[in-house]
């Protein structure tokens, strides 16, 4: 798989507790300008599911097709509930997101192609990074579905940066 990097791309995988994953691609948001400092691409509404068990194949097929799908479908633009909130159908953003990962991977001119590990936090409606793995500019989907695999199987207790932030996050 070889692409231009300054074609940016970027999935959000949502990873819960069985290892069932989600992934949400990205459309443009209808909102974006540049004097309110929002985003231009958002979450879409539309999601692809896998359920665990998984083979890395089926992994890298759901990672392509997020990808595929960059910007084909509507943005998911409530204000009321986040992402997970409506996905999980659970009121609050700290129920809704209670011992899942977030999984982000794509490519851009700056970071190269990349796969990253983020744990939400007790407070506030964010995550905080915990992991990521730099791959070549070459990679393709199997080496992705490879890293999202490591990432979701991390023993994540060996980590400076989850020792750090334990008592901060919602797990």
């Amino acid at each position: 798989m070889k692409n231009n990097l300054s074609e940016f791309r970027s999935i959000n995988i949502y990873v819960d507790e069985t290892k069932n994953m989600v992934v949400f691609p990205k459309s443009k948001n209808p909102s974006y300008n540049t004097e309110n400092n929002s985003p231009m691409y958002i979450l879409s509404k539309t999601f692809f599911e896998l359920a665990f068990p998984y083979s890395r194949e089926s992994v890298a097929e759901l990672v392509k097709t997020g990808i595929i799908s960059w910007d084909k479908y509507d943005p998911y633009t409530d204000s009321k509930k986040t992402i997970e909130e409506y996905y999980y159908n659970i009121k609050s953003f700290k129920s809704a997101t209670h011992k899942k990962k977030l999984i982000s991977l794509g490519w851009d001119d700056i970071e190269g192609k990349y796969v990253s590990l983020y744990i939400p936090m007790k407070k506030g409606k964010y995550y905080i990074e915990i992991s990521s793995i730099k791959l070549p500019d070459e990679a393709n989907w199997i080496e992705f579905a490879d890293a999202v695999i490591e990432l979701i199987n991390m023993d994540m207790n060996k980590l400076n940066s989850f020792k750090i932030y334990k008592s901060k996050l919602n797990i």
